[in-house]
């Protein structure tokens, strides 16, 4: 039976600094990034002061960022990556109402959020976002997939290769597995990562050619002992995300061009 687990930041960074350690570096496998490399990736904490447990997001426009909603910060947090740092002023989830089942016993529904930042972080680029027409709806391999996320530290964020597939689909709960690679950059999700965003395509850096696909949820436990990463997929909230970024005079960028994606 596969189990579920939720990959929460709070809970292994008090357990590191009550024993006084350094918290690991996120992702396992992989490698580490050079100081600007995926450098829209970032962290969200609760103060300057707490940024090294705070836990991932990604910046998709000047004042925007996504994250997991399971993790969804508080107003008057803070967001920083390699291209400045700024303070939160709202905060919004997408949630469903309508019952359903999980097609991944234990996942969250809808679990995304959209964070607005109070002073507008002017990045070289920003990702173009998957819409539903990149990403199938029913059980489909999709491919290699780019997963990024952030020791605490700012330079210090940590990437490598996967497998992408596409589960069969369910109301709220628009998921992407992930399944570590075979060879040395091959990773997946550990505890602290939720947040972190999936890119498609085997990339060693983000441009804005990048195409954003999901962002890190948790992730499942085969009988087998492996790993499968678990993403929420940003196309299934595109009208959401649009009319909450126009209306502060920004835009996300979309695209449904899967021959693009760099494999």
């Amino acid at each position: 039976m596969r189990r579920f687990v939720y990959i929460w930041p709070a809970l292994i960074g008090a357990l590191f600094a009550a024993l006084g350690l350094p918290q690991a570096l996120a992702l396992e496998g992989g490698r580490v990034a050079a100081a600007r490399q995926f450098g829209i990736v970032g962290t969200i904490a609760a103060s300057r002061s707490q940024i090294g447990r705070g836990f991932p997001a990604v910046q998709i426009a000047p004042s925007w960022v996504l994250t997991a909603a399971h993790v969804a910060p508080s107003s008057g947090a803070i967001f920083a990556n390699a291209y400045g740092i700024a303070g939160i002023s709202a905060v919004m989830t997408f949630p469903t109402k309508a019952p359903t089942v999980s097609p991944i016993p234990g996942a969250p529904r809808d679990d995304l959020a959209l964070v607005h930042l109070a002073k507008a972080i002017q990045g070289p680029y920003f990702p173009r976002l998957a819409d539903e027409g990149l990403l199938p709806r029913a059980p489909f391999a999709a491919g290699a997939a780019t997963l990024v996320s952030n020791n605490p530290s700012l330079n210090r964020r940590r990437y490598g290769f996967a497998t992408v597939e596409v589960p069969a689909p369910a109301i709220g709960y628009s998921l992407a597995m992930c399944t570590a690679g075979a060879d040395a950059d091959g990773a997946y999700l550990v505890q602290g990562d939720s947040g972190s965003p999936l890119f498609l395509g085997r990339i060693h850096d983000a441009d804005d050619s990048t195409i954003l696909a999901g962002i890190a949820s948790g992730r499942l436990i085969d009988p087998s002992g492996a790993h499968l990463s678990i993403y929420t997929r940003v196309g299934p909230y595109r009208q959401l995300l649009d009319k909450a970024v126009e209306g502060s005079g920004e835009k996300i960028r979309w695209t449904h061009e899967i021959e693009e994606v760099k494999q």
